[in-house]
């Protein structure tokens, strides 16, 4: 009986390095057809009177297993806010894009969303206590297939095309994507 109980937990450590495999050959495939179809202009941006706050704490909870899953904070800050012009699931395809990048780099600690309006612009900031970013490094950021390398990157898993993809449908919804960080903070 001990080796049946030893074939059926090397059986399921195989099943579980599987079933990573074929997730992350997925995302990658899914990240290339989407960047091809942003690249021939072939997504069409459905711009609608959108209230943000529902949508951003909807991304929030389909990300919530991986934030418990890594042992992370999420707070979420709805601050002052009106409806905004967007298409709504290309917005939800940005935030989620954001704060899986900041989960996948926050080692520990916490990630903030906060949603406000300033000067008649809605603004989603999300702050993290990752490992923060060099100048040279967020020049290149937005790029296609840029990862960071460093020490602290070598074991993220990344296509290197989530935060290019994310500019450029904010950019086609008539909005803008920054960064700011600091290397090592």
């Amino acid at each position: 009986q001990k080796t049946d109980v030893m074939l059926a937990s090397d059986n399921r450590k195989y099943m579980e390095n599987i079933s990573l495999s074929v997730n992350r050959l997925g995302s990658l495939v899914n990240d290339i057809l989407e960047v091809s179809r942003l690249e021939d202009n072939r997504i069409p941006i459905n711009i609608l009177i959108v209230d943000p706050e529902p949508l951003i704490r909807g991304c929030i909870e389909e990300m919530k297993s991986e934030i418990i899953r890594k042992g992370l904070t999420l707070n979420f800050f709805p601050l002052n806010i009106r409806p905004i012009k967007a298409d709504p699931e290309r917005l939800k395809q940005v935030v989620i894009n954001l704060i899986s990048n900041s989960i996948k780099y926050t080692p520990k600690g916490k990630i903030d969303v906060t949603l406000a309006t300033k000067d008649d612009v809605m603004q989603i900031i999300i702050a993290d206590t990752g490992i923060g970013i060099s100048a040279e490094e967020q020049a290149n950021l937005f790029q296609k297939f840029y990862k960071i390398q460093n020490e602290h990157t070598k074991n993220v898993e990344s296509t290197g095309l989530g935060l290019w993809i994310a500019a450029d449908l904010t950019r086609r919804m008539n909005g803008k994507i920054t960064v700011e960080s600091i290397g090592g903070v």
